[in-house]
């Protein structure tokens, strides 16, 4: 066995991390490329060994490696040593919604007719919505119970 070769018949993650790294990938790319492999793998095991099928080719790329500009509708990655600029096909009205609020990672995935698709997903606080009446149910094998704060009201479920 060579210095780069693991026991059964697995190769090590740092030969499979130097790969990657020779193919021109960042050091936090290849890691997470290594990671999704070998989720691959894991779930083609336990799918009776079938191979997996590739619907559509994704990836996700973190703030390191993305910047993200909506006042100019812009979007620029950086893959393989490459930095690729990416212009937003959007409505203007509907990107200024957006500007100023936090992304976390960029989605850049490729359909079957070979056209690229951006997902930018943002961080945002939920406002639950405070109702004004209140209801309680109780379900039980034999009754329902409903409660509105002033009265109850039995409902039978068996004749």
């Amino acid at each position: 066995m060579g210095p780069r070769q693991a026991t059964d018949d697995k190769p090590s993650t740092s030969s499979v991390l130097q790969d990657t790294r020779e193919k021109g990938f960042r050091v936090h790319q290849a890691k997470q490329i290594y990671k999704y492999a070998l989720s691959v793998v894991k779930s083609a095991k336990k799918n009776d060994g079938k191979k997996p099928v590739l619907k559509k080719l994704s990836a996700r790329v973190d703030k390191y490696d993305a910047k993200v500009d909506l006042e100019n509708q812009l979007v620029i990655l950086k893959l393989r040593n490459k930095e690729f600029v990416i212009k937003l096909q959007h409505n203007k009205d509907y990107i200024k919604n957006f500007v100023g609020m936090k992304w976390y990672e960029v989605i850049i995935s490729i359909d079957e007719q070979g056209r690229v698709w951006i997902s930018i997903p943002f961080r945002w606080e939920y406002n639950p919505y405070k109702p004004k009446n209140m209801i309680s149910l109780d379900i039980n094998l034999r009754k329902i119970v409903v409660y509105n704060g002033r009265r109850v009201r039995r409902i039978n479920t068996r004749v």
